[in-house]
């Protein structure tokens, strides 16, 4: 029974990560989603802008006033967008830590928070390398390179 509960027990450990993974994806999903929402805010604000300065121009009334609510509505747009593109870097660079759940920098190997070892990320792939035997002068005759010449 001792192999079986360890079988479980490996079972329970790769389904418990892969539904942790399955959340930082939708979680980054609903981020990346957020951010293409945003960006289409800002471009209608900015044709707001323009149709105001295009009604300004051609009639000759004074829109400054809105031109600034607008340009207003701009900024806090955009500072709102950068602030969901460095929580989107941020999710995509950094280890979460599997005791206190802090993020970390992907090059961390201990949890700056608790201090715990942060697993490294292989995403599967095996890495080796193959080391080809290098040619020496010595392994060359003179009468091998060039057979036309003797």
């Amino acid at each position: 029974m001792g192999r079986f509960d360890d079988f479980l027990n490996k079972a329970k450990t790769v389904a418990n990560v892969a539904g942790k993974k399955t959340g930082e994806m939708v979680e980054l999903s609903k981020l990346k989603l957020q951010a293409v929402q945003l960006n289409g805010d800002i471009q209608k604000s900015y044709e707001r802008l323009g149709a105001i300065v295009y009604e300004q121009e051609k009639t000759g009334t004074d829109n400054s006033d809105l031109i600034r609510v607008c340009i207003s509505e701009i900024d806090a747009l955009l500072v709102a967008l950068n602030e969901l593109n460095d929580k989107i870097a941020d999710s995509k660079t950094s280890v979460k830590c599997p005791n206190c759940g802090a993020g970390n920098p992907a090059e961390s190997v201990f949890c700056s928070r608790c201090g715990s070892t942060l697993v490294a990320h292989d995403y599967g792939k095996e890495v080796s390398i193959e080391v080809e035997p290098v040619s020496t002068a010595a392994d060359f005759h003179v009468e091998d390179q060039n057979p036309t010449q003797k």
